[in-house]
C-alpha cells in the first residue's frame, strides 16, 4: 500500500511540474500583453496574445482582448473573427455582442442579419455554462452513482431500498443523460467548423465557377455559414440567409485550437 501511495504522489508531482509552469507562463504573458495594450503598443500586445493562442490557450478573455486590439488597429475583419471566437465560449455575453455590433457597423453596406430563434439562443447559453469536459464528467458521475448504489445495497442486503428509491434513481439517470447531451452541444458550439468570416472582398456567385452570374460582392468582415465545397469553391449562406459560392481564399474559418476544416 505504501508503494501505491508513493507512485501516486510521484505521478501528481510530475503532473504539477508539467501543468503549473505552463499556467504561470500564460498568466505572466497575459499580464505583459495587458501592459503593452495600456501603453498603446497594440501590435506588440497582439503578438503575445496570438502566441498564447498558438500554444493552446483558449478563453473568452483572450479572444476578446485580440478583438479589441485588432479594432484599435482598424483591422475590422480580424476583430470580428476574434469576437466570434469569444462568443463560442460566452454566446450570451452582452459586452462581446455589443463590441461585435459596433465593429460590424464599420463594414460598408453590411448585411442585416436574421436573428436566431430565441430557443436556440437559450440552449446555447445553458451549454456554455461549462466546458464540454466538465459537462461530460458530471454526467458520467451521475450515471455511475446508481450503479455504485445498486452494488452497495446488493452486498449490504438492502435491496428493498432500491425499490423505494426508484423515482430518485430515474431522476439521477435522466440528469446524467441531460448533462452528456449538454456536453455534446457545448463541444459542437465551441469547435464547430462550418462558420467563417470573409477575409477579403470577393464575388458571391450562383455556382462554383468564375463564369457563373455574380449575385453580389461580399465585403470583408461578413460572417457566413459553410455548407458545401467543390474544389476551391465553398457554398456559403450569409447572415440574411442568401446562398451562393465564394472562392476558398476569401474565407477565414472561425476555428478554436487551430482545427482545420474538413475537405469536401
Amino acid at each position: 500500500m505504501k508503494q501505491v501511495y508513493m507512485k501516486a504522489g510521484l505521478l501528481l508531482c510530475i503532473s504539477c511540474s508539467i501543468i503549473f509552469p505552463g499556467t504561470l507562463y500564460a498568466a505572466s504573458a497575459a499580464e505583459e500583453a495587458d501592459g503593452l495594450f495600456q501603453n498603446k503598443k497594440y501590435q506588440e500586445a497582439l503578438d503575445i496574445w496570438y502566441g498564447l493562442e498558438q500554444s493552446g490557450s483558449t478563453s473568452t478573455g483572450l479572444y476578446f482582448n485580440i478583438g479589441i486590439t485588432e479594432s484599435m488597429l482598424q483591422h475590422s475583419p480580424k476583430a470580428i473573427l476574434a469576437y466570434e471566437k469569444a462568443l463560442r465560449f460566452s454566446p450570451s455575453n452582452s459586452r462581446i455582442k455589443d463590441a461585435l455590433v459596433l465593429e460590424r457597423k464599420k463594414i460598408e453596406s453590411n448585411i442585416i442579419p436574421v436573428p436566431d430563434f430565441f430557443l436556440f439562443r437559450w440552449v446555447r447559453s445553458i451549454a456554455s455554462f461549462l466546458r464540454p469536459g466538465y459537462w461530460a464528467m458530471t454526467g458520467l458521475i451521475l450515471l455511475l452513482l446508481p450503479v455504485l448504489g445498486y452494488c452497495f445495497m446488493r452486498t449490504s442486503g438492502f435491496m428493498s431500498r432500491l425499490v423505494l428509491n426508484q423515482k430518485s434513481l430515474i431522476q439521477v439517470l435522466a440528469t446524467g443523460f441531460i448533462f452528456l447531451l449538454l456536453a455534446g452541444l457545448s463541444y459542437h458550439q465551441i469547435y464547430r467548423k462550418d462558420e467563417a468570416i470573409i477575409g477579403v472582398q470577393c464575388d458571391f456567385r450562383q455556382a462554383p465557377t468564375a463564369e457563373s452570374p455574380q449575385i453580389r460582392v461580399v465585403i470583408a468582415g461578413e460572417k457566413v455559414k459553410v455548407s458545401d465545397q467543390i474544389g476551391d469553391w465553398y457554398q456559403v449562406r450569409l447572415l440574411n440567409l442568401d446562398e451562393g459560392w465564394v472562392k476558398k481564399e476569401c474565407l477565414e474559418f472561425i476555428l478554436i485550437d487551430q482545427v482545420k476544416p474538413a475537405k469536401g
